[in-house]
């Protein structure tokens, strides 16, 4: 393979990486917004409903960056042993994203349980 062909690989990693990335922070920021405008007047099983998509989603985002570093990083160290690339990020970088993900999953179902709990933090405090 030549190093052109590695370079255009990497950089089709690198941009599934920022998709991932994307599609996760429009998944937590809709489940976000939908808790704060209309979380306190949904029932029970609404919030069950939409959380477990929510999850769904932002599960599959969050794998779906993760893979895509998983890959980006083979292609780096491709680089890295024919080209004399040089890499700036630790090998652990995908695993701290993917707990990142997971952190902010949770405070989003917190989020959205604060709003059920104490109805007046929502929008529909009026």
């Amino acid at each position: 393979m030549s190093e052109a062909e590695l370079w255009e690989l990497f950089f089709q990693a690198s941009s599934a990486v920022g998709m991932g990335s994307t599609v996760f922070l429009t998944v937590v920021s809709a489940y976000v917004a939908a808790a704060y405008f209309v979380g306190a007047r949904l029932g029970r099983y609404q919030v069950a409903f939409v959380s477990m998509l929510f999850v769904l989603f932002a599960a599959f985002a969050a794998s779906m960056t993760f893979f895509a570093f998983k890959r980006l990083f083979h292609f780096v160290a491709l680089l890295e042993a024919r080209h004399g690339f040089v890499r700036y990020l630790p090998e652990g970088t995908p695993l701290i994203l993917l707990v990142l993900h997971a952190i902010l999953v949770v405070a989003a179902l917190y989020f959205m349980y604060q709003i059920r709990r104490n109805p007046g933090l929502g929008a529909t405090s009026s």
